[in-house]
């Protein structure tokens, strides 16, 4: 597997909470991501991965009206392949079996529990992205 450039990576933040968007955007720019979006929520996310179309997603678990949950559900049942195969890594500060497992189903690349570190997401996201589905 080639190392990623994150250089060249386009990565969206999708948090409820402002603060931890912050955090994890300073995360990614320290891991070398320079064009990287953000959603409040998960109905601006799935606004957002569709015109943007992102490299990958770093997805809050917990958000209102629209849960991580269903936001990777909708993504997951988009007819464009392009859409619908991008790589989607979960975030939570709840790392419950019913969550991973409902994560798991419907295709997430990826479980990430708060506090994220650095290498954390450096991890995860290269394997979301090397094991993306061919296009």
């Amino acid at each position: 597997m080639a190392d990623i450039d994150f250089a060249k990576l386009k990565v969206l933040i999708v948090d409820d909470d402002q603060f931890y968007r912050g955090i994890l955007k300073r995360l990614l720019f320290q891991a070398g991501v320079r064009m990287i979006a953000e959603a409040e929520n998960g109905e601006a996310a799935i606004t957002s991965i569709t015109r943007l179309k992102p490299d990958a997603v770093l997805c809050d678990i917990e958000m209102e009206p629209v849960d991580g949950i269903e936001v990777l559900r909708r993504i997951r049942s988009i007819d464009i392949k392009q859409i619908a195969t991008t790589p989607i890594v979960m975030v939570t500060s709840h790392a419950t079996s019913d969550l991973v497992k409902q994560a798991v189903q419907y295709q997430a690349s990826g479980y990430l529990v708060k506090p994220v570190s650095l290498t954390d997401i450096q991890k995860r996201l290269t394997l979301a992205i090397q094991t993306r589905p061919e296009m």
